[in-house]
């Protein structure tokens, strides 16, 4: 057996949540990730997430990652509200390695994966900048963005459960793949090999939950001359969900989702005919106001306009000017050099 030994990498560590950029400004931030726009209106082979590095911490940032971030094509400096928090740009995390480092590893997929489930969504895989957030992505079965990982376990059970799962969600050929992690075609500064529950209690600990046991994350793609087994659902289901327990069961949520994802749009669209409802009546009721006023004579207006005066020379209270939002100018858009 080839001795895989384990690899440092020193990464960026982000805030959890998106912020507004204000509430932070006094605070120690390195920089900020916020939309990329470009990437939002339908070009999704751009990243959906800028960097911008405040201007006291470019220096650390390209020492910490020389060569590691290139400006972003018709990349301005414009004002920003929100966006993710770059707290820290040393953190030291470590792939799965050595005697850690699992032989067989089990992969499900179905046809409507790119590269036959066994290529990363984003194509590549990732870099020192980007890792954490590109990891919290992952971690989010709800998120759409590109991940550069793949999901794996070292247990079949597991690998079943996912396998039921997506076909219950419908999709089809659905397969189990069993895979050696070395050998020929694997590269392993190119697909490493990390435990996602030790990356998330060292990156950010609200991401460590128990159903990540017994994961494993391939950064790339899988080798397909590392494939020693592939398991069909509909060939092998006998041999991989005997009693039909686990499709059933799965089946079973999938129909309570989708349950609640009926009720939610049903919900959200009657609001939005009753918002619309609203609007109308409010706009027939102000139209007929108006159209009285226009009725009344001449003095009635004179007589209103002579209270108004008085009640603003008593010092009424005007209403409130609605305070605008500050957008700070954190830096250009920067974006991972992909060249590297």
């Amino acid at each position: 057996m080839e001795f895989i030994p384990a690899q440092e990498l020193i990464v960026a560590r982000y805030a959890t949540k998106v912020t507004r950029i204000e509430d932070f400004a006094d605070q120690d931030v390195r920089g900020w990730l916020t939309i990329n726009r470009s990437a939002r209106d339908g070009n999704m082979k751009r990243t959906p997430w800028a960097l911008r590095i405040l201007p006291d911490y470019v220096e650390e940032i390209n020492s910490n990652f020389p060569q590691a971030l290139i400006a972003m094509d018709n990349s301005r400096n414009v004002g920003c509200l929100n966006g993710i928090a770059l707290l820290n740009s040393r953190i030291k995390i470590t792939t799965l390695g050595g005697l850690d480092r699992p032989r067989e590893l089990y992969r499900a997929i179905h046809s409507g994966q790119p590269g036959d489930g066994i290529t990363s969504r984003l194509g590549r895989g990732s870099d020192a900048v980007f890792f954490h957030h590109h990891l919290r992505r992952h971690l989010r079965w709800q998120s759409r963005e590109a991940s550069p990982f793949l999901s794996a376990t070292n247990d079949l059970k597991k690998a079943v459960r996912i396998a039921a799962i997506y076909v219950a969600k419908g999709f089809d050929d659905v397969r189990i793949i069993r895979f050696n992690t070395q050998g020929p075609g694997w590269d392993h500064n190119l697909n490493r090999m990390w435990n996602p529950r030790k990356l998330a209690r060292m990156l950010s600990p609200r991401d460590d939950k128990k159903y990540l046991d017994n994961e494993v994350l391939i950064e790339h793609s899988i080798p397909k001359d590392s494939i020693l087994e592939t398991y069909r659902w509909q060939e092998h289901k006998a041999h991989l969900d005997p009693s039909s327990r686990t499709e059933a069961r799965a089946k079973a949520v999938q129909l309570t989702r989708d349950k609640i994802k009926v009720d939610r749009q049903e919900k959200a669209q009657k609001l939005c005919e009753d918002n619309s409802k609203k609007a109308a009546e409010e706009k027939q009721t102000k139209g007929k106001a108006e159209a009285q006023d226009k009725m009344k004579p001449q003095h009635d207006a004179e007589e209103s306009a002579k209270k108004r005066k008085a009640n603003d020379d008593e010092g009424e209270e005007s209403a409130p000017v609605a305070t605008r939002l500050k957008r700070f100018k954190i830096g250009q858009k920067m974006t991972a050099n992909s060249s590297r």
